[in-house]
């Protein structure tokens, strides 16, 4: 959660045992809480206790006791006055894992859906199956937040697909605390622009997944992308090379494993199609819209071909919205990445079950 500023509260009716913050963001950079968690009673002895703390928190897994209701306010600092309550949770959704807890609006201008952002926050535990994930453009923005969160889940082998191997090495260094004792992170080098390194990331990937054991690969996430100049490099690494990964690691997708393709609304021809149309701000912003269309294209016959094959192969396209990541159209507007991701990580830890489809945190897109 970002708050950019203002003093985010966390308040919650039981007391917080086993609540502790294991990650502190501040101007993007993840560090250790600087004084540690600070956890205040209203009255000792009580079970009202707050939390308070600034910039992104993040938590590690509870179990929460039955009947808990969590209420999260935000507080302008310099109007403490000025708070808004969430709404509670319900002890119902609570015991079923369901993410109901967070709802409402805040002061810092986030909206708290019913979706948590942080596959940390009060998720239950998952089973013992291990889910095996290879996404491209890993080692920062959406790519890295998903494989991080992702990491702090048991059971996880996922594949950080990466053109710079030095970046890769970083990203992992800054994720290796997190990660969950039954999880594994792997650095894979693929340049998208090159269908060689393609087919030897698969060659790696497959090495890898025999030596753990692991019977293939469950989810092929297409998220690396470039943002629209120089055009031919636009659609090769947004439409060619995603067909060439798709192609390369098609072999190794288990039976019911899915593919996801990380789209944008700009590509929706529905949205362009309706008046007024989405005004573009510059040449190199069409060229990315024009070549997401495509994607969801590809998204849509690949969604037909798996259901004609019976394979269980699932193909989706993803929005997650316009993240501040380095693709320059959104980086002054969007979100962090590390909100923006939640719709693929939820994808991993709890899929939708549907093919063919164009989604992000709020339902479908109309293609």
């Amino acid at each position: 959660m970002i708050c950019n500023g203002r003093e985010m509260v966390l308040a919650a009716d039981w007391r917080l045992k086993g609540l502790t913050v294991v990650k502190w963001a501040q101007n993007n950079r993840f560090l250790p809480p600087p004084t540690g968690p600070r956890s205040i009673c209203r009255r000792k002895g009580t079970d009202e206790c707050q939390l308070r703390s600034w910039g992104s928190l993040h938590f590690a897994p509870i179990t929460p006791p039955d009947g808990f209701r969590l209420v999260i306010t935000v507080a302008d600092k310099k109007n403490p006055e000025r708070r808004r309550p969430t709404k509670h949770s319900d002890a119902v959704g609570a015991s079923q894992g369901q993410t109901g807890v967070y709802e409402g609006e805040n002061r810092c201008g986030l909206s708290l859906t019913s979706q948590p952002r942080h596959p940390a926050h009060l998720r239950p535990a998952m089973s013992t199956t291990t889910r095996s994930v290879f996404i491209t453009g890993a080692n920062q923005g959406l790519g890295y937040h998903t494989v991080h969160q992702l990491a702090q889940t048991p059971n996880m082998v996922l594949f950080m697909g990466a053109r710079r191997m030095t970046a890769a090495a970083e990203a992992i260094v800054q994720i290796t605390p997190d990660v969950h004792p039954t999880s594994r992170v792997f650095p894979v080098y693929i340049d998208l622009a090159d269908e060689k390194t393609i087919a030897d990331a698969k060659d790696a990937v497959a090495a890898k997944l025999k030596e753990l054991g692991v019977p293939g690969l469950d989810f092929l996430i297409n998220n690396a992308a470039n943002g629209g100049s120089p055009v031919v490099l636009t659609l090769t690494v947004n439409i060619a090379s995603t067909i060439a990964v798709k192609n390369a690691f098609y072999p190794l997708l288990n039976k019911g494993g899915e593919i996801i393709n990380i789209s944008s609304e700009l590509g929706s021809q529905a949205r362009h199609a309706a008046r007024p149309p989405i005004s573009f701000e510059g040449h190199d912003l069409m060229v990315y819209a024009a070549s997401k269309a495509a994607l969801n294209n590809l998204t849509l016959q690949w969604a037909f071909e798996e259901e004609e094959k019976g394979s269980g192969i699932r193909v989706v396209a993803i929005c997650p919205g316009p993240n501040s990541t380095s693709i320059a159209h959104f980086s002054s507007f969007g979100m962090h990445p590390s909100v923006g991701c939640g719709v693929m990580v939820n994808e991993v830890l709890a899929p939708s079950g549907k093919s063919g489809v164009f989604f992000n945190k709020d339902g479908l897109i109309p293609w």
